[in-house]
């Protein structure tokens, strides 16, 4: 549970990511759960990559001190924000002094390779007091060699805030340990794993002070380090500046802002790379100031989204203005780039700011610039087919400026298969995230960057196209369409128009044609085109244009779509969209075989209701040949009773004239808003609990069929019923019995001491803790007549009957048991001995299941799997025992009331028979016999020495004076007997052993 398989490098490129989550940000995983977790990774043929991951545990309110010049440090913090303090900027700051040195210094530590060992499946520590950075990622580095190695280690990441300190003009002592750190990773390692350390996008390359006039490149000798296999950056920047509406800077240069075109060109290109925003009033205002760098033209240094010039250029640090004579470390084109994680937030505007993400309790939270935060799955999966696409010499959206070759070969500085997305969820979906019962962080996932749900789902024009394919149609020449569809369903033979028809009314599509071939297209958000008297051509009737206006009666009052809910196990569903006010009555249906989730329905049905009344406006009119440009879907401004109107063209006619059909429509349209809408959440899957069993030989118990052994079984999730299962050899097994309910299952929580017999015990009690099960007191009654009895196990395996009258919660699944009844059912031996804390305690009821009746069973060491009804005996979950029954409760029970009285012909021995079958009735003149014949053994003893024995046919002996002589040489007083009701089936049964007064 505590961790997951978090990255996820491409479907095809088969590597994976390990990153260490911590639910609700507590917890550490086990030594012996990462080592199975890397075995288990490797078993399915996928890469492994161990990345150690910081999480910053500060809660919030806390009183700790905020570096930074806060009142308190923010609630769960970017591991980025970690630095010296006081902090760099911030008054008497310690940053560029020896001081700021000793406090990375002691935060780094000095753990090394020689101070880890592996003992069994854990790492010790020689020097467990140190609590470092340098233990925290040494000792995974050790857990990845003893798991056969790895093929990739990440040194630690986005730690700009530490990578950043100086301890003097240029001297950087966290970068200088993260370099120290690789080459011990690597000599634990070995040369085949790849090592890096994952630098935030703002951290990887230049570190710029005074103005620009100094310029560090403070990681530059741990990249040239020959530990360092690639240069490791976590690449977030920016790659779109989208605003609502059209009267921004970037409207003119894309449709929208999905248009695949736009955000791959602004992988090279725009803020972080051409310019940036001075202020945040800068930004609001689009103010944007150019990157340069002056006579030095070498503007890549303040470019962090220009990869290729950071990585084909040599490092000039600057002093005072002034380039230093020597280059840093690093070789130009020497080591390739590893894009250790890339992503965006399924957010409105995600491409905006794709480092942002949500997450309630953290002060990191935010959403991306000018973002409405309303989910939009397709700006996750623009951005990172955009992203992908620019690196991947196999797409058409590849640029080799941006990703060049290394030197003269056929490598580039940076391969597709080394770039990791964020973020892959091993938890399974749909039950992450819509159990936020058991994930917290479920809130997270409707805009966060997760692909589990997205990344299965397909981009609108990405499924017209496959659909045109299967009808071996050409594909169309344009595809304006700025939606995500999670299935389709084509059930039936139908003509591809008929196939496209629902999709087309669903996300309001406009249908033409260019040359023959296609044009699909959305409700465009790129400015109008303005249409003038100059253009129009009248028609036969002389008129410029001709406006008709529908009744309110011809329009829907309410719009329902059914479509297929794909978060109710793909049932048919239906939304609604209704106008609370007007004289319309006419309802509309729509049906499209769609699966999609109900958020992304509901906003589609809105949108088709509001377009259906802002267009009840239809213009007709005749523009010139000039105009041949317009297409249906444009939108064009004209002016009607001197007001400028917009209308969206629905329909082109060509002749002598350019006819247009057009409807109104509002400027710049609504996109649909997939806002989070709350599905019931699902039943938690029905998985079984590995089962616990254990095998209870109980003394006879007071029903008429004796059973050998009885099987008490507990799982938590019950499965509902489990299949027991027998084999005598473990070749094969055969079904014996099934578990309908739970056995009452805990344990002693302190020693229970010996207890008194046949009356109630007030001087002891019994504290239990239980898995589950709710127990309740009972009256004296009801205890004497069997209810709350419970089998307590002793140190030597027996198994002690009681029952308790009064029972006390006094804690969570804790109880006392009191006033008790010891040594039930013949359990007398038992009760004379303590049952020691921990031992198991097991509630006798319906819910144990007796395992065999038979004779032919006694003494056979019979094999048993305890498996969850309809699995296999092989499976994983199958518990298996063995046992052997010992014929307890066959014994016959202890004779009681023993006497001795002298005689005239010696010492008459007496005593009364106890019956194991059906004897708890006072009623009847003589117990049950029980067995076939009456026989008991006698026994007599001098301490340990047994000095005479009989057997008798009823339940009496005399023992003769000259026995007694010959015994003991005069008289007795006292005799220590031993009496036993003998069996045929198994012997002498309990024994009633006691120092008895002749009387």
């Amino acid at each position: 549970a505590t961790w997951r398989v978090a990255g996820l490098v491409r479907a095809n490129a088969r590597r994976v990511t390990l990153v260490e989550g911590r639910p609700a940000y507590g917890g550490t995983p086990s030594d012996a759960s990462v080592l199975a977790l890397i075995a288990e990774v490797k078993r399915r043929g996928l890469k492994v990559v161990l990345y150690p991951f910081l999480m910053m545990d500060i809660g919030p309110a806390n009183s700790l001190p905020d570096p930074s010049g806060g009142a308190a440090q923010p609630a769960f913090p970017w591991r980025g924000r970690m630095t010296c303090d006081p902090a760099p900027g911030q008054p008497a700051s310690v940053d560029g002094t020896a001081a700021a040195a000793a406090q990375v210094a002691a935060f780094v530590g000095t753990v090394g390779p020689s101070d880890l060992a592996l003992a069994g499946s854990a790492v010790v520590c020689a020097k467990p007091g140190e609590w470092s950075f340098r233990r925290h990622i040494l000792h995974y580095a050790r857990l990845a060699g003893a798991a056969g190695g790895v093929d990739g280690f990440i040194i630690g990441s986005e730690m700009v805030g530490l990578s950043r300190v100086r301890s003097a003009p240029g001297v950087y002592p966290f970068a200088s340990a993260l370099e120290a750190i690789a080459g011990d990773a690597r000599a634990m390692l070995g040369p085949t794993t790849r090592i890096t350390y994952a630098a935030d996008w703002t951290e990887y390359g230049a570190h710029v002070l005074d103005s620009g006039n100094e310029v560090r490149f403070p990681l530059d000798p741990l990249w040239a380090s020959p530990a360092i296999s690639a240069v490791g950056i976590d690449y977030y920047p920016p790659i779109s500046d989208w605003r609502d509406g059209v009267d921004h800077a970037d409207a003119a240069q894309a449709r929208s802002a999905h248009d695949l075109a736009y955000l791959a060109a602004r992988q090279h290109s725009g803020e972080a790379f051409d310019w940036f925003y001075a202020s945040p009033a800068a930004r609001a205002s689009q103010t944007r100031s150019a990157i340069s760098d002056g006579a030095f033209a070498k503007p890549w240094i303040y470019r962090p989204k220009d990869l290729a010039g950071w990585w084909a250029n040599a490092h000039v640090e600057r002093v005072g203005g002034v380039e230093l004579a020597v280059a840093t470390a690093w070789q130009p084109g020497s080591k390739p780039l590893w894009l250790t994680e890339i992503g965006c937030p399924a957010v409105d505007k995600g491409p905006n700011a794709p480092n942002v993400f949500p997450d309630a309790k953290s002060a990191e939270s935010a959403r991306p610039f000018f973002s409405d935060g309303t989910r939009d799955d397709l700006a996750l999966l623009r951005a990172l087919e955009a992203q992908i696409g620019v690196m991947d010499p196999a797409s058409a959206l590849f640029r080799a400026a941006a990703n060049p070759l290394l030197g003269s070969g056929p490598q580039r500085m940076l391969d597709p298969a080394d770039i990791a997305v964020w973020a892959w969820d091993a938890r399974p979906f749909p039950a992450f995230p819509m159990l936020e019962n058991i994930w917290s962080d479920g809130e997270n996932w409707h805009t966060g960057h997760w692909l589990n749900g997205r990344l299965e789902a397909a981009p609108l024009d990405a499924l017209i196209a496959a659909i045109l394919a299967d009808y071996e149609i050409a594909p169309a020449s344009r595809l304006d369409v700025d939606h995500v569809v999670e299935g389709y369903v084509i059930d039936r033979p139908m003509s591809a128009r008929q196939a496209l028809e629902p999709l087309t009314r669903l996300f309001g599509l406009d249908a033409g044609f260019d040359q023959g071939r296609l044009i699909l297209g959305g409700r465009s958000s790129r400015p109008p085109h303005p249409i003038s008297t100059e253009d129009l051509v009248p028609d036969a009737g002389l008129k410029p244009f001709r406006l008709r206006r529908a009744q309110e009666t011809e329009l829907p009052r309410e719009l329902r779509i059914g479509f297929i809910d794909g978060a109710w196990d793909y049932l048919a569903a239906t939304s609604r969209s209704r106008r609370l006010a007007g004289a319309a009555r006419r309802e509309v249906s729509l049906e499209a075989p769609l699966v999609a989730s109900r958020a992304q329905i509901d906003s589609l049905a809105d949108l088709r209701l509001k377009e259906a009344w802002i267009g009840r406006e239809t213009l007709t009119l005749q523009v010139s040949p000039r105009q041949i440009a317009l297409e249906a879907g444009d939108t064009i401004s004209f002016a009607v009773d001197g007001r400028t109107r917009l209308f969206r063209i629905t329909e082109t006619a060509d002749g002598e004239v350019r006819r247009l059909t057009a409807v109104s429509t509002e400027r710049a349209p609504a996109a649909p808003v997939a806002a989070v809408v709350r599905p019931r959440p699902p039943a938690p899957p029905e998985l079984a609990g590995m089962p616990f069993a254990v095998a209870l030989e109980l003394p006879g118990m007071l029903g008429s069929q004796p059973v050998l052994q009885h099987l008490a079984v507990h799982a938590a999730p019950w499965p509902g019923a489990l299949d027991v299962l027998r084999s005598s050899g473990g070749a094969s097994f055969e079904a014996v019995t099934s578990v309908r309910s739970p056995a009452l299952v805990g344990r002693l929580l302190a020693d229970l001491p010996p207890g008194p017999l046949w009356r109630w015990d007030m001087a002891h009690a019994a504290e239990i803790t239980v898995e589950a099960g709710d127990l309740q007191s009972v009256s004296d009654l009801s205890a004497l007549d069997g209810a709350n009895t419970f089998a307590v196990q002793g140190p030597d395996g027996r198994w002690e009957l009681f029952s308790a009258a009064r029972i006390d919660l006094i804690g969570a699944r804790t109880y006392r048991l009191s006033r008790l009844l010891r040594g039930l059912a013949g359990s007398e031996e038992a009760a004379t001995r303590p049952a020691l804390a921990g031992a198991l305690v097991v509630g006798v009821d319906e819910a144990l299941v007796p395992l065999t009746t038979a004779l032919s069973d006694l003494g056979r060491e019979l094999t048993y799997r305890v498996v969850p009804s309809g699995f296999d005996a092989a499976d994983p979950s199958v518990l298996e025992l063995v046992a052997a029954a010992e014929g307890l409760a066959l014994k016959p029970l202890a004779p009681v009331h023993v006497k001795a009285r002298r005689g005239p012909g010696g010492v008459a021995l007496s005593w009364i028979r106890r019956s194991r079958i059906d004897g708890d009735n006072w009623e009847l003149a003589d117990p049950p016999l029980g067995e076939a014949l009456e026989r008991y053994q006698v026994a007599l003893f001098d301490g340990t020495v047994r000095k005479r024995s009989a057997i008798t046919a009823t339940p009496s002996w005399l023992y003769s004076p000259g026995e007694e002589l010959a015994d003991f040489g005069s008289p007795r007083s006292t005799l220590d007997v031993a009496i036993a009701q003998i069996s045929e089936t198994t012997g002498p049964g309990f024994v009633r052993r006691g120092l008895f007064r002749i009387r």
